[in-house]
């Protein structure tokens, strides 16, 4: 719970800090501001930001959006959120030159992919599970097994 708290607080105060320039600009012209107006503002200003600003831009973006929607999908049992999961942090691997879990992604994404689509639904339907009645405390099955070994 603590770690969950801490990257939603370090994403939500980044997110403040990303959003600052865009609001002021849209209330001093008297729009609304939007997420899609947000991004399409970034995009034609992203020259005259500092490296700091782009730099948090993509981190949050990235690979705070990444491990929170990777959580979640593991959490809730949503396939889709996973895979949003791992595509968005997938450069982490390759940063600090991390072969073995390179090795592991790229097995992952291929397997997954070249598998028939009937065993790939039925992947998908269990990509965590869920030693409690409630349908939000999903865990990967790795997680479980060594629960069950301590």
């Amino acid at each position: 719970m603590k770690s969950r708290r801490a990257t939603r607080t370090a994403a939500t105060g980044a997110y403040r800090e990303l959003v600052y320039p865009y609001v002021q600009k849209a209330l001093q012209e008297d729009e609304t501001p939007t997420a899609a107006n947000f991004i399409k503002f970034y995009k034609e200003n992203k020259e005259t930001f500092s490296p700091n600003y782009i730099h948090l831009f993509n981190m949050v973006t990235r690979y705070g959006q990444g491990i929170i929607n990777f959580r979640k999908g593991v959490r809730n049992n949503n396939p889709q959120y996973i895979d949003s999961g791992l595509m968005h942090t997938k450069e982490l691997f390759y940063g600090r030159y991390h072969p073995h879990y390179q090795k592991l992604f790229l097995d992952v994404v291929l397997q997954k992919w070249m598998m028939p689509k009937e065993v790939r639904t039925l992947c998908e339907k269990y990509s965590s599970f869920s030693s409690n009645t409630h349908r939000a405390v999903g865990e990967g099955l790795d997680y479980k097994i060594e629960e069950e070994n301590k």
